[in-house]
């Protein structure tokens, strides 16, 4: 019927097998009924109040893939993008400019392309919506990050995703080899049945939805920095740090900075993770400690432009405003799209934002070099297991 559209209705309920631990989802026998839906009222969130997830179809599962796509800006270099092409780049860029095809980076995790119409699907299944609301899709791709799922283990866990973090892992280890804002705003598990019917189930991942960045420059990984980004997976899953030890404090508090929106709040976090790599009992004052301190640590790590000065100035600002108020840093995905449909302004506004967010983007390189070389250095990280070493290694001269 013209101006009508077909969707499917039903709904399933969760069984437990007879040892208690097995759940699932099955049919219970509305699948594959039909409604006429009046075009408009696709758009309306007047939807029955039963839970539903499951099968679209009685063909067997072919695939299942936990998947994080990267959003991609629209303002990209050309120069950049052809001097560094992005790993998995569209089929036009493979063959103009011969962009790398996909890069396994370990634990079955890979970095690839969804085809466009999967991203398409995973965007609308991901993006929330109104009742006759419906926002900005913004679904360009540069690459995304892909694992496999054994259907078998998806049927015990039907709800999972990423169960062992190894997405997870490579996402925010990710910026440690190239600044990024890639988020889990796109984040789900994808299932494929023989028949091409699909379900998307979008993962809960909290804050981590939006990431933001203090710089425009590139944001993609090439494939040396996917192979980059594999060989500290590697030193990571074979000896990661406890969450409350300082590597561990460092390195979440790295990770957490990308999440905030802007620069005066990410400072005071960055500075916070300096000062759980850094910060021992000592009669030495903190403001002297971490001046001192992260100027040798950057000299080590061979991070230009940090010196007393510029220490003690972002010791001081961490708790300070930029002339009273906030510095927005740069969004990505649906967020960004928003935003310039709003006409909301992203970044600084005038040079001493400028020379601000620089500032903060410095501190940011220190404590992610830092957390790096820590991960792949073992006998680096050992530095951080006693006050004393630390001590011995960057001494706080007295005034």
């Amino acid at each position: 019927m013209a101006g009508e559209a077909i969707v499917r209705t039903g709904h399933a309920i969760r069984a437990l097998g007879n040892d208690g631990a097995r759940a699932k989802c099955i049919d219970a026998g509305r699948i594959g009924e039909t409604h006429a839906m009046l075009g408009r009222d696709l758009f309306s969130a007047n939807l029955p109040r039963e839970f539903f997830a499951g099968r679209p179809t009685s063909a067997p599962v072919a695939q299942v893939r936990d998947v994080i796509m990267c959003a991609a800006p629209d303002d990209v270099s050309t120069h950049e993008f052809a001097a560094h092409p992005p790993i998995a780049g569209a089929y036009e860029a493979r063959e103009q400019i011969g962009t790398p095809g996909s890069v396994e980076v370990g634990r079955r995790v890979r970095i690839d392309r969804l085809s466009a119409d999967d991203a398409k699907l995973l965007v609308n299944a991901c993006i929330p919506r109104g009742h006759y609301f419906k926002p900005i899709r913004h679904d360009n791709q540069r690459y995304s990050l892909m694992r496999d799922v054994d259907p078998e283990e998806a049927a015990w866990h039907p709800f999972g995703w990423d169960e062992d973090r190894a997405l997870w892992d490579a996402l925010t280890l990710s910026r440690l080899v190239r600044d990024n804002n890639y988020s889990t705003e796109f984040a789900a598990r994808i299932t494929d049945y023989a028949d091409g019917e699909q379900t998307v189930m979008y993962a809960v991942t909290g804050e981590s939805k939006h990431v933001y960045r203090l710089r425009q420059d590139r944001e993609w990984l090439d494939a040396a920095e996917g192979r980059e980004l594999a060989a500290l997976l590697s030193a990571y899953w074979r000896a990661p740090p406890a969450l409350d030890s300082r590597v561990g404090r460092a390195l979440w508090r790295a990770e957490w900075a990308s999440w905030l929106m802007f620069g005066d709040l990410a400072l005071s976090i960055l500075v916070s993770g300096l000062e759980a790599l850094l910060k021992t009992q000592e009669s030495a004052g903190a403001t002297r400690q971490f001046k001192h301190r992260v100027t040798a640590l950057s000299s080590e790590l061979g991070i230009e432009g940090v010196d007393d000065d510029f220490c003690r100035n972002a010791y001081v600002a961490r708790s300070e405003w930029v002339h009273g108020t906030h510095v927005r840093l740069f969004s990505a995905g649906s967020e960004r799209a928003g935003h310039e449909g709003a006409g909301i302004a992203e970044g600084p506004v005038d040079d001493d934002e400028r020379r601000f967010l620089a500032q903060v983007a410095l501190v940011q390189d220190v404590l992610r070099a830092a957390v790096r070389r820590c991960i792949e250095d073992p006998e680096f990280r050992r530095i951080f297991d006693a006050d004393r070493a630390i001590r011995a290694r960057w001494p706080v001269p007295s005034d």
